[in-house]
């Protein structure tokens, strides 16, 4: 039997992703108002969650932790050893990732590179 079924996803108004699509799927809700309830709870005191941001557009934490980031500043890592090359053949640089964004540094550039993803 087919049904129809009328239901509420979330999508980032900045770079398009819906809510969930890298994990189990996208997410189906039956309102709005528990969608917003769901996407913009953080699971822990350190997670960035989906915000609503002043003009009304949904930001996804991937969009909001770059915001964050750019009005203050990345929270790098220590420098780790780069691992391009495996663990037996261990590389001579280092790298650094943002706690907070994608954001990552290498050293296997003149000057550390810093890289967004």
């Amino acid at each position: 039997m087919l049904e129809h079924h009328a239901c509420v996803t979330a999508r980032c108004d900045e770079c398009g992703r819906f809510y969930d699509e890298d994990a189990e799927g996208v997410m189906h809700f039956n309102t709005a108002a528990e969608a917003l309830e769901c996407i913009t709870t953080p699971y822990g005191s350190d997670e960035v969650a989906w915000v609503v941001g002043g003009d009304e557009r949904l930001r996804c934490d991937l969009c909001e932790s770059r915001r964050l980031c750019t009005e203050n500043g990345h929270d790098w890592s220590e420098w780790l050893r780069c691992l391009c090359q495996g663990f037996d053949n261990p590389c001579p640089h280092r790298q650094r990732l943002c706690r907070c964004c994608p954001a990552w540094e290498s050293t296997h550039y003149a000057e550390p590179k810093e890289v967004t993803a």
